[in-house]
């Protein structure tokens, strides 16, 4: 029996041997081709989506990011200049037109493998649910088209996530006349008040919440003034750090740097960008990556000492009814921090370090005497102690006798006040009292 065991023990060795090796590939190597195939805007950023009629932003992959789009109105037609940026490996572009009004002469130049910006060649147009179409591949593209007509018509459809037009006519600028996705040829009568020049003011407010893991939240406040533009103002997602969540009411995407690109128009824009962080980390330091940045950041911190005790230092910590903070975050502590200032993040301990509050239960009988002047009670005590382990009686509250566990205890005074020393955690205890004033019922 030993002779035919033997040879069957070493084969399943060898044949587990000879396995071993096809796991040593890293997740990431090994899975990542699969994850690739079947989620093709994986290496999109993260970002809004770009429909500026759109009611609530939606926090997706951003495939497409559209640029400006520049309308030239000439005899007999339009000719039009029309700039994206695809990040997916490929991807369909919607063009300015409609079933009515079709482009012609397409060309496409790919700045990204380093053509020159006038080296348009011939595209195909396709045509999706009767819309006009491009397909792209990934990289930044300049696309040139034009619209023939005898009459001019009295708009022209464009795509509605394009958010930047220039339209002119003869070198003159027009003004912009546009409902969706329809930009209007008639000029609004009355409106020629002067462009207010570029501004742009930034305020960054954070908070960070400790958790398991770590995560923080970026407020951002813009005040925009001038023409609708787009802009890269600075580092809103910390080195070690991922987006968990982007609430914007405006085209915006975070770069792989951390910075965020928005489409700005003029008004008062609030941002959200909600982060988590891959690791620990111990100190907390600033960067401004950009002019429009403002030169220190307020942070608030969220402590969690079911997880730990944490003390912060390096920065300088602020009252918050002196800045104009978020409401929310009013009652927390909150530090001022520019680039030459460190947040350190200290663990004195982990866990709650305090002990729970006793649980006990409590059941009175009282017996009013006949002169009406004093109770007698039946104090029945039940449940766990998990600190102080002694139970005073009140003022003016005499015990007569005590038992825990049916067994008698001793009574003694501490602080003028009459108690029992408690030995065990479980507690279950009976008492007869007297109270000599009524006021303690």
């Amino acid at each position: 029996m030993e002779s035919r065991l033997t040879p069957v023990i070493t084969l399943l060795f060898s044949f587990l041997l000879t396995m071993s090796p096809a796991h040593s590939l890293p997740l990431e190597e090994e899975w990542g081709d699969w994850v690739k195939e079947r989620h093709h805007d994986i290496s999109c950023p993260w970002g809004t989506n770009t429909n500026r009629r759109a009611a609530n932003k939606t926090q997706t992959r951003v495939c497409v990011w559209p640029g400006n789009l520049s309308l030239s109105l000439e005899q007999g037609g339009l000719t039009f200049t029309q700039q994206v940026e695809v990040f997916s490996k490929q991807a369909q572009v919607l063009l300015p037109g409609s079933e009515k009004h079709w482009p012609t002469k397409i060309t496409l130049n790919q700045s990204s493998i380093n053509q020159s910006p006038f080296n348009q060649k011939p595209a195909t147009v396709i045509e999706v649910s009767k819309l006009p179409y491009i397909q792209l591949k990934k990289g930044k593209h300049v696309i040139k088209g034009r619209f023939n007509w005898k009459t001019r018509p009295a708009s022209l459809t464009i795509p509605a996530n394009i958010p930047f037009v220039n339209l002119s006519e003869q070198g003159k600028k027009l003004q912009i006349n546009r409902h969706g996705n329809r930009l209007i040829f008639a000029q609004r009568k009355g409106n020629n008040q002067e462009q207010k020049r570029d501004s742009l003011n930034v305020k960054v407010y954070r908070q960070l919440v400790d958790g398991i893991p770590l995560s923080l939240e970026t407020r951002l406040e813009l005040s925009v003034s001038g023409k609708p533009r787009e802009i890269k103002i600075g580092q809103v997602v910390w080195e070690g750090s991922e987006v968990s969540q982007l609430q914007s009411n405006l085209p915006t995407r975070i770069e792989k740097d951390g910075d965020i690109r928005l489409q700005v128009t003029a008004g008062k824009h609030h941002i959200s960008v909600f982060t988590r962080f891959t690791g620990d980390i111990n100190t907390i330091n600033i960067k401004s990556s950009s002019k429009d940045w403002p030169a220190f950041e307020y942070i608030s911190f969220l402590s969690n000492t079911n997880l730990r005790q944490v003390k912060l230092s390096g920065a300088t910590s602020i009252d918050t009814t002196q800045v104009n903070i978020p409401s929310d975050w009013a009652n927390r502590p909150t530090y001022r921090l520019d680039t030459d200032t460190t947040l350190k993040i200290e663990t004195q301990y982990r866990g709650d370090d305090s002990l729970s509050a006793n649980q006990l239960k409590v059941q009175r009988n009282l017996w009013l005497d006949f002169d009406g002047s004093k109770v007698t009670g039946l104090e029945n005590i039940n449940g766990k102690m998990n600190r102080d382990w002694r139970l005073n009686a009140a003022k003016d509250t005499a015990i007569g006798r005590a038992t825990v566990e049916n067994q008698p205890v001793l009574i003694t005074e501490y602080d003028g006040q009459q108690g029992l020393e408690i030995r065990s955690a479980n507690i279950n205890l009976s008492a007869v009292t007297l109270m000599l004033s009524l006021i303690h019922i």
